[in-house]
């Protein structure tokens, strides 16, 4: 009987280890399985660079229009106010099926002049306050730029080096609909924007988003901006492509 009973239990746990194996195995792929998704989709980055693009959202658009409207003043080969700097104040809404958003913006520029006392170039720049709203989102944020504005007095179109940045806080209306603070800087030293119609014709732009999410997950993506006229805008991250329509 002894050695029976010996047996039995061996031959127990003999069963039981293969079981205890397999169910730590099973914990740890559960484990795994429940890793915390993205804090920022593709999508949600998509619709935050839209925002801050887009003319009806007081977006980049718009600020290159400002800013050429400016500019249009200097064009003629005469004297300038040269080295003064002036400002203004704009108050901006706009209401539309897909899209609402009001705005205040201050902005300032300054004429660089040759030793002819000819403007060259502008130095632009722009603090604006407000909020925004579309099919995929909604936000509330600044933004803040500086622009060189080149090209016054010769060709169509006007060229644009400078940074445009916007910080908010937004709400996503897709997916999850996450919550999440954030900041996106744009870059480009080659805009081109046409001296009639003030829209952007032409360039390359990059551009950094950063911010956190709901449970305070930190995020960072890096991406491209391709204008290719017609008020086209790609939007290149995380190797997906989003077109937007500028205006």
């Amino acid at each position: 009987m002894k050695s029976l009973f010996q047996f039995t239990t061996m031959s127990h746990k003999s069963v039981m280890m293969p079981l205890l194996a397999i169910a730590l195995l099973m914990g740890a792929c559960k484990k795994e399985d429940n890793t915390p998704e993205e804090t920022v989709n593709d999508e949600e980055i998509a619709a935050i660079v839209e925002g801050a693009l887009i003319e009806d959202t007081e977006g980049l658009a718009q600020e290159a229009s400002d800013a050429v409207y400016i500019a249009d003043q200097y064009t003629t080969k005469t004297l300038g106010p040269c080295g003064q700097t002036f400002d203004s104040t704009i108050v901006r809404s706009y209401n539309s099926a897909a899209i609402s958003a009001s705005y205040n913006a201050t902005l300032s520029w300054t004429v660089n002049c040759n030793n002819l006392m000819i403007p060259q170039s502008v130095d632009f720049a722009s603090t604006a306050l407000g909020q925004w709203e579309t099919p995929r989102m909604s936000s509330d944020d600044n933004a803040n730029s500086s622009w060189n504005i080149g090209n016054l007095t010769t060709g169509s179109t006007y060229t644009l080096d400078g940074s445009y940045t916007r910080n908010g806080s937004q709400t996503s209306k897709v997916r999850d609909q996450n919550v999440f603070t954030s900041t996106l800087i744009i870059t480009s030293d080659a805009l081109n924007v046409n001296k009639t119609t003030r829209h952007i014709e032409s360039g390359t732009a990059s551009f950094t988003l950063s911010g956190s999410g709901t449970g305070g997950n930190n995020f960072f993506h890096q991406g491209s901006l391709q204008f290719n006229g017609n008020g086209e805008v790609v939007i290149t991250v995380n190797g997906h492509t989003h077109t937007v329509d500028l205006y």
